[in-house]
C-alpha cells in the first residue's frame, strides 16, 4: 500500500461509524430506492465506490472493483454510486445503462450528485474515485482517494479483520 495513503487511512480510519441516518436514499438503476443500511452491517465487506464514467481514473479502477465483486459471493460486495463528473450533478441515467452493459457491471448502481452521495455515506464527496471500505459489522473504516487496487482492498480487510 502507498505508504502516505496508508497512514491517512490509519488516522482516519479509527472505526468511523457510517452516517447516523442510514434511511437517505438513492435510485438505482432499476428505478428503486435503496438505503445505505441494505448493504451495509449484514455480515459482508462492502466497497462503496463513487465514480463517473467520464473520469479515467474511475474506469482504470472497474476491473478491480469487478474482480472483487466476483470473488467471494455472500462475503464481499461493491456498491457503485454514479455521479456526473466534474459537475458532480446527477448522472444521465440512460447513458448509465448503457455503458455499465457494455462494461459488463454486474454490482449495484446507484445516481446521485455530490451533495446526495455525500448524505448517503455519511462523508464528504468531492473527489472521484472515492472509495468508502464497510466493515461487515458495520463500520465505515477506510476512505480511499483515486484509484484502489486489489491488493489496497486485501490490506484494508486484513487490517481490519485483526481488529
Amino acid at each position: 500500500m502507498r505508504p502516505v495513503l496508508f497512514l491517512l487511512l490509519t488516522i482516519w480510519c479509527s472505526g468511523a461509524a457510517a452516517s447516523d441516518d442510514q434511511t437517505q436514499t438513492l435510485v438505482g438503476l432499476n428505478g428503486e430506492s435503496h438505503t445505505l443500511a441494505e448493504y451495509v452491517g449484514r455480515g459482508q465487506w462492502v466497497m462503496v465506490n463513487v465514480w463517473s464514467p467520464g473520469c479515467s481514473h474511475c474506469l482504470t479502477e472497474l476491473p478491480t472493483l469487478r474482480a472483487f465483486h466476483r470473488r467471494d459471493e455472500g462475503g464481499a460486495m461493491v456498491l457503485g454510486i454514479a455521479v456526473d463528473y466534474p459537475g458532480f450533478g446527477y448522472p444521465n441515467h440512460e447513458e448509465l445503462s448503457t455503458f455499465a452493459a457494455e462494461n459488463d457491471i454486474d454490482f449495484p448502481l446507484l445516481l446521485a450528485d455530490g451533495e446526495a452521495a455525500s448524505a448517503f455515506v455519511g462523508d464528504r464527496v468531492d473527489i472521484v474515485p472515492l472509495t468508502f471500505a464497510f466493515h461487515p459489522d458495520g463500520r465505515m473504516v477506510a476512505r480511499w482517494h483515486g484509484v484502489i487496487t486489489l491488493p489496497d482492498i486485501n490490506e484494508i480487510i486484513r487490517d481490519f479483520t485483526r481488529r
